[in-house]
């Protein structure tokens, strides 16, 4: 029921289920929990998805790292939906300091926001936040990158990342090989463009994607079956 309420944006209902939850001292799944602040995304209620967060132990009791490092990936995924970007670095730092880290597919989640946002800076500091933390970037968070600096007409940047990436020993996808080549004709390093097609005698023909069980994937079609599921429960 409270899921199915936030799915709805009636955040002042959950509000008030929450607190009768609390009085009786009924403690609410963590799956339960998750649910309502990856719909909230839905609903964009992204205040609302805070409130449960930081209440998460008075919720739930005591919770796992490994359950609070999924609660994190959440609420960063619902505070991307909602544009709340500011937010969402703001909650990344604050998941990092206290000792929780993001997984690949977080941090490559935040990078597709901000790179499909312009923003280069963040993506910049998200890739920096990576290599500190010892996570070994995929093709797909390296695509991601190059991508981006060709967008705002920075591929000598782009050009850097494939250089990392094949030093990494991954083979670019040939469609990012030709967005790269594309972009550093149209900026006129010609002689750029033709190195790249001398090192990248070797292309995946297909792009690469992200890993299998994404957490950052799920989709709002996802999310709409797990509803169906709530709600035809209680139907019955």
């Amino acid at each position: 029921m409270i899921a199915i309420l936030a799915r709805h944006g009636k955040d002042d209902l959950v509000d008030q289920l929450i607190s009768k939850v609390k009085r009786e001292r009924i403690q609410l799944s963590f799956s339960t929990v998750r649910l309502i602040i990856d719909f909230y995304g839905i609903s964009k209620k992204p205040d609302a998805a805070l409130n449960v967060f930081y209440d998460v132990e008075t919720i739930s009791g005591a919770i796992s790292q490994t359950h609070l490092m999924l609660l994190y990936s959440s609420l960063l995924r619902t505070l991307i939906k909602c544009k709340r970007g500011s937010n969402a670095m703001d909650l990344l730092e604050e998941m990092i300091l206290s000792g929780i880290h993001p997984d690949m597919q977080t941090f490559t989640g935040l990078m597709q926001y901000f790179a499909l946002d312009g923003d280069l800076r963040t993506v910049q500091k998200l890739f920096g936040m990576v290599r500190q933390s010892g996570v070994d970037p995929d093709a797909y968070m390296f695509q991601i990158i190059v991508r981006a600096y060709c967008k705002r007409e920075r591929a000598a940047l782009g050009l850097r990342v494939y250089e990392d990436m094949r030093n990494s020993n991954l083979i670019p996808d040939s469609a990012t090989k030709a967005l790269l080549v594309k972009s550093l004709w149209k900026e006129g390093k010609l002689r750029e463009a033709a190195y790249v097609e001398e090192i990248s005698e070797e292309v995946n023909d297909k792009l690469p994607i992200a890993l299998p069980g994404h957490l950052w994937t799920v989709s709002t079609a996802d999310l709409t079956r797990v509803y169906d599921i709530y709600f035809n429960s209680i139907a019955t």
